[in-house]
């Protein structure tokens, strides 16, 4: 019997680095559960003010033009994860975090 492989993806913030405009990047973690457990941590090239930061539900909170644009970039961040391990990982394949996480620094934007 196959063991099932489980992706998780959780967006953060990383407070350790506030720059001057009181600006903080998102980063993810994504956790893969199955045979092999594995971890990565990846960085969304986007900031986020820690006043709208709700940790959560993992959003920014509120209707302004940085939180919408925040919850976006979060929405294309987990659609783009979860688009490729349900269509490039079959069930039996054994799913290596680090091509993963390759496919998330190539595909994601430079902002």
């Amino acid at each position: 019997m196959a063991m099932k492989t489980e992706m998780k993806v959780l967006p953060y913030i990383k407070r350790s680095v506030q720059d001057k405009d009181g600006q903080l990047p998102l980063m993810g973690r994504i956790a893969v559960r199955g045979k092999n457990n594995s971890i990565a941590q990846f960085s969304c090239k986007f900031k986020v003010d820690v006043k709208l930061w709700n940790a959560t539900v993992q959003r920014c909170t509120g209707k302004s033009r940085m939180a919408v644009m925040a919850n976006r970039e979060i929405e294309r961040t987990l659609l783009l994860l979860l688009h490729f391990y349900q269509f490039h990982i079959s069930p039996n394949t054994r799913c290596e975090i680090r091509v993963i996480k390759w496919v998330i620094v190539e595909k994601m934007p430079q902002m």
